[in-house]
């Protein structure tokens, strides 16, 4: 469970190691500490020797998340000019081999409750620069929204301008649990398909990284689907990622009969793997498999070489990530049951650890549209229509 305290020197070492490169130096904020690379030792000269650069004493709050004993994010508070009404966030950073896991999200849900019910804030703000777009997500999926109260900036960073976008939340805002105005214009479409029937469905073996072919209507389902996605305008301009596994590659095959795309073949969007249980028949999986414990435990495996749900969820995210921020604006993906489900349950801004209370499931052919608005929401349009 994720909680807030206040920082601490000996964190200092563990957050700067976070900033690997000169770019994530910058996109945090990092030229108040200088150049790069920045140092443990410069963050508590910065903290603890000036007082974050804030000339009143009582204004100058750095905060450390962390998930138990280990420290996974960071960012400090202080307020605007002085003015206790006005909260300023900054120097937000998460872990980088945590990303995905909605650390950011909760963190700063935890850091606006502080602010608005511990502080008594009237409005928080925080500036995120324009070319961080996976920042900007995470701020506007919290409730952050364009500012009123501070214009956006334009900031020389070495030889290039990057815009500063000013955002803020009012306490009102806040406790309604929504935005006053949302920006419904789509920027990135997202549809998956799960591969339609496959041979494992009806000879009552298992799927996994078994390399299972179509049956004939199976074949029949795909061709059936490019129709309907060809009604859906996926002829135009959308770039799809397949599966490499024989059962989606081949849905695939037969949707292009009617789309023409060119693949991207990918073993990143494999089903989960079973380990030794791959493609092995039903009965014998479920005659060997370990015994699931009793509460839901993430690490959990039904045989040494499997993959648990952290491991799908880790394998899964950077290409989520990657879907999400890159510049292709229509995208197809063909995959499978559970990997699609773990998917769809990142792009709707779920974590790892809420799977344990909820899934999607889709059974073989099963279509979903997932929308990304301008303001970094997503809407799923549809799931798992078949």
């Amino acid at each position: 469970m994720l909680r807030l305290r206040p920082y601490k020197p000996c964190d200092a070492e563990t957050i700067t190691s976070w900033i690997k490169d000169e770019k994530t130096f910058f996109l945090w904020g990092g030229e108040r500490f200088g150049a790069y690379p920045v140092s443990g030792e410069a963050m508590n000269a910065k903290y603890l020797g000036l007082n974050g650069d804030c000339t009143e004493p009582d204004n100058f709050y750095p905060m450390t998340a962390c998930d138990g004993e280990e420290v996974v994010g960071h960012f400090i508070m202080r307020y605007l000019q002085g003015n206790p009404k006005i909260l300023r966030f900054g120097w937000v950073i998460v872990d980088v081999e945590k990303r995905g896991r909605g650390y950011g999200k909760e963190m700063l849900r935890l850091a606006l409750d502080y602010a608005f019910r511990v502080l008594k804030a009237e409005t928080v703000t925080i500036g995120v620069f324009e070319n961080n777009s996976s920042a900007y997500h995470c701020y506007t999926s919290v409730g952050f929204r364009h500012s009123s109260l501070l214009p956006d900036a334009v900031k020389q960073i070495g030889s290039e301008q990057w815009k500063l976008v000013e955002l803020e939340m009012t306490e009102k805002e806040y406790l309604s649990g929504r935005k006053i105005r949302i920006d419904y214009s789509v920027r990135k479409t997202i549809i998956t398909v799960q591969h339609t029937q496959s041979v494992h469905h009806t000879n009552g073996h298992a799927g996994a990284w078994g390399d299972w072919d179509l049956t004939e209507l199976g074949h029949q389902q795909a061709e059936a689907i490019g129709h309907y996605l060809l009604k859906e305008g996926c002829a135009d301009g959308y770039t799809m990622y397949v599966s490499d596994l024989n059962r989606a590659y081949q849905t695939a095959e037969d949707i292009n009969k009617v789309l023409g795309l060119t693949p991207i073949v990918t073993d990143v969007i494999r089903e989960v793997n079973a380990g030794a249980g791959n493609g092995q028949p039903n009965e014998w999986f479920q005659a060997n498999m370990a015994k699931p414990h009793d509460i839901y435990d993430i690490d959990y495996r039904s045989f040494p070489d499997a993959e648990s749900d952290r491991d799908l969820w880790n394998r899964l995210n950077p290409f989520c990530q990657e879907i999400l921020n890159n510049d292709r604006d229509r995208i197809l993906i063909v995959s499978h049951g559970t990997a699609l489900s773990f998917l769809q349950a990142m792009l709707m801004g779920r974590t790892l650890y809420e799977q344990q209370h909820y899934r999607f499931k889709g059974n073989a052919g099963s279509i979903s549209r997932f929308d990304v608005l301008n303001d970094g929401r997503v809407i799923a349009k549809y799931i798992n229509r078949q």
